[in-house]
């Protein structure tokens, strides 16, 4: 890891050489740890369709509560409940533990790993396409933000405009923080779960 001396000259070393302010009518939200810029579309520009679809994709997931995979896990986890409970009642404790946490989640007002897809998917790092998807490319920076957001709080000060579209604008960052542990553990639970099912 790179202490904050580090970050600021290889920030400084890494603009001159290759991170331009602007890439193709975008300017440079942050850089990462590693050095890579970072893009975000201004507020004119609209997001390319590919981008668009991601955002709505993802936004669906965290209205449920869950993501893709925990859905399909939870899924999993009813259907051996299901089987095991026709033999005795433990599986339909576990098919009514599966109901119970996703209307829960439904409630939780983020979900950890939803969240950093959606700030992904709106902004271009700068060896990406502005127009097309690149699943890699969107994992990378994926761990890239769940990197920083560990490190120091230039992260979260970094997003504060993509808060609002989640409404998180007048979030403090002690807020952000908890609302971000809720999720963690309610994620944590339901691969316990899983784990003792299967």
């Amino acid at each position: 890891m790179l202490n904050w001396i580090e970050r600021t000259i290889l920030k400084r070393i890494h603009k001159k050489l290759s991170v331009k302010l602007t890439k193709e009518n975008l300017t440079l939200a942050f850089t990462d740890l590693d050095g890579n810029g970072y893009y975000k579309f201004s507020k004119g520009l609209d997001l390319p369709i590919s981008r668009i679809a991601k955002v709505q994709e993802y936004l669906m997931w965290l209205h449920k509560g869950v993501s893709v995979e925990e859905y399909i896990s939870a899924i999993e986890i009813a259907e051996k409940g299901l089987e095991k409970g026709i033999a005795d009642g433990k599986g339909l404790a576990k098919i009514g533990f599966i109901l119970t946490e996703l209307k829960n989640r439904s409630k939780m007002v983020i979900h950890d790993e939803l969240f950093y897809n959606i700030i992904a998917a709106q902004i271009v790092r700068h060896d990406e396409s502005v127009t097309d998807f690149n699943n890699d490319i969107h994992l990378q920076k994926v761990e890239a933000f769940k990197k920083m957001d560990k490190m120091d709080d230039s992260f979260f000060l970094n997003i504060q405009e993509f808060l609002t579209a989640l409404n998180l604008q007048n979030i403090s960052k002690t807020e952000y923080e908890n609302l971000m542990s809720v999720s963690r553990i309610a994620r944590k639970s339901l691969e316990e779960m899983k784990a003792r099912l299967l």
